[in-house]
């Protein structure tokens, strides 16, 4: 199915970052004129990701790689970017698939919306949210209620602890150590 607009609750420890990672680098590696942007919360965040999917490709050599690109055999490229530095982001660069990475977390969440939003309206851009929840009143928390609505332009997915496939033992390890309320804020997906 094609959605212009999804987003992913899920719970710590579900592997959300090294799923996006993953689909990225099968994009990049198999579909034809891709040029993504994957925007993390700061820039070791996004570097550290880079060098994950370097890892990925593992014996297949980009094009190019520098701190902030990869470039793949077909033409496909990926930029790296950081959400503190919103103000010259995607300037003069016109993705067609952006990837916001622990999106609750960005400081700057309405600014970086003001980026994307002519992207997605004027082209055909897809984005990806996908994200721990954190405040009950910002960006990320407002867009997944929303998409709940059948008339959402958004559409969700929520992976919870209980998912996961060491989901039980691990609930159990880590509820007898932090305080419920913590538990509930990083472990379960409701809000």
């Amino acid at each position: 199915q094609h959605n212009k607009l999804f987003i992913l609750n899920a719970c710590r420890r579900s592997t959300k970052s090294s799923m996006l990672m993953w689909y990225m680098t099968w994009v990049g590696l198999f579909q034809n004129s891709k040029h993504m942007a994957l925007i993390s919360t700061d820039s070791r965040s996004s570097q550290q990701k880079r060098r994950y999917i370097l890892d990925l490709l593992g014996d297949i050599k980009p094009k190019s790689a520098n701190q902030s690109e990869i470039v793949f055999p077909n033409g496909n490229t990926i930029k790296f970017m950081s959400s503190n530095a919103y103000e010259h982001m995607l300037c003069g660069y016109s993705p067609n698939m952006i990837f916001l990475d622990d999106f609750a977390y960005f400081e700057n969440q309405a600014n970086m919306m003001e980026r994307i939003y002519p992207l997605v309206c004027n082209k055909n851009t897809q984005v990806c949210m996908a994200s721990t929840k954190n405040l009950e009143d910002d960006l990320f928390y407002r867009f997944y209620k929303d998409s709940l609505n059948s008339n959402s332009s958004w559409v969700s997915q929520c992976v919870n602890w209980w998912d996961l496939p060491d989901g039980l033992e691990t609930m159990k390890s880590v509820s007898e150590h932090i305080p419920k309320i913590i538990f509930d804020k990083e472990w379960k997906s409701n809000f």
